[in-house]
Parts: C-alpha cells; sequence; structure tokens
C-alpha cells in the first residue's frame, strides 16, 4: 500500500493533537490496568492477553503522537473552531443529558430516567415545545 508522498504535509484538525495524547494516555492506563491482572509471569496468565492488546495500543498511540509533530498545525482556529468542528452546542447539550442520567439514575430508578431523558432530548431536537415532545 503506498502511501502519499505528502502525508507529513497535512495540517492537523482541530483537536487532533489533544485527542492523539488523550489515546495514549488511556492506552497506558490500560497497560497498567492488564499489568495488574497477573503482572506479567507467564505468556499464559490471565493478563498476557490484555497486556499485549495494550502494548500494542500504547505503540500505535505513541506513533500518532510523534507523527502529529512533524504535520503542520492548523492555520486558523483554536478553542472556537474546536468548539464549533468537534464540539458544537448540540453535542455539549447532550454531554449534559447523559451526565444528569447517570447521576438520576440511581436515585429516580431507570424508567423514570429513561423517560426524563428520552423527553428531555427530543424536546430539546424538536425546538416545537413540550405537548409535541410528549407526544411523540
Amino acid at each position: 500500500m503506498e502511501t502519499h508522498p505528502d502525508v507529513h504535509k497535512l495540517r492537523l484538525h482541530p483537536g487532533e493533537s489533544v485527542f492523539g495524547w488523550l489515546i495514549l494516555l488511556f492506552s497506558l492506563f490500560a497497560f497498567y490496568q492488564s499489568y495488574k491482572i497477573a503482572g506479567f509471569s507467564s505468556l499464559s496468565s490471565p493478563g498476557a492477553l490484555p497486556m499485549a492488546a495494550s502494548a500494542i495500543m500504547v505503540v500505535a498511540a505513541c506513533l500518532i503522537v510523534i507523527s502529529n509533530f512533524s504535520r503542520p498545525h492548523p492555520e486558523t482556529g483554536g478553542i472556537k473552531t474546536f468548539m464549533t468542528q468537534v464540539f458544537p452546542p448540540t453535542v455539549a447539550v447532550f454531554c449534559g443529558f447523559i451526565l444528569l442520567f447517570a447521576i438520576l439514575l440511581e436515585s429516580l430508578g431507570f424508567i423514570l430516567t429513561a423517560f426524563l431523558f428520552l423527553f428531555a432530548s427530543i424536546w430539546f431536537l424538536q425546538k416545537r415545545g413540550v405537548i409535541p415532545a410528549l407526544l411523540l
């Protein structure tokens, strides 16, 4: 498989560098957790397969982070471009809905919490009013 000769000249997209670092941190955490299963006592230990998978994740994430250093940063943007392209207001609102769902789940129960989540989601997305959201 050939790669394009200008692959390292492609500009980074907003949030791409941060995402690479987050993937690396998650991979290191996964490797640590898989090591805690049984250590590296033998190839047939319970933690051998998770440790191998997470080691591959760490290597791949390191390659991504290193390759991001050689690519030019976006010309425009900053936090405003990131917020409009990667994390628009609708996504932020739904992250809030999911957080509220997780907080209210234990105290209200699944049925009521799921109803409130679905009602609020439909109401927010339809932007027509309470009655149409309840009827759907």
